[in-house]
C-alpha cells in the first residue's frame, strides 16, 4: 500500500533533532518487528479462523508500517 505520509514534505532539522529522530525510529523499528511478530504468533496458535484471519490481518498492516 502507498504510504499516508506521500504528501508530507520534509523539513529542515538541527543535528541534534536529527538524531533525537533516529532514535526514536530505533524504537518504532522495534515495536513493529515485535508486533508482528506478536500477531503472527497469535495467528498461528489461533484456534478460532475469524480470530486467526484477523491476526494474519493485523500482522500484514504491521508489514506495511515497517516498509513505511
Amino acid at each position: 500500500r502507498p504510504t499516508p505520509a506521500g504528501d508530507i514534505v520534509d523539513s529542515e532539522n538541527s543535528d541534534a533533532e536529527r538524531q533525537h529522530a533516529a532514535g526514536l525510529m530505533r524504537i518504532n523499528l522495534t515495536g513493529e518487528v515485535c508486533a508482528q511478530a506478536l500477531y503472527q504468533g497469535q495467528g498461528v496458535t489461533a484456534h478460532l479462523p475469524d480470530t486467526r484471519s484477523q491476526m494474519e490481518l493485523a500482522a500484514e498492516e504491521e508489514i506495511d508500517h515497517l516498509a513505511w
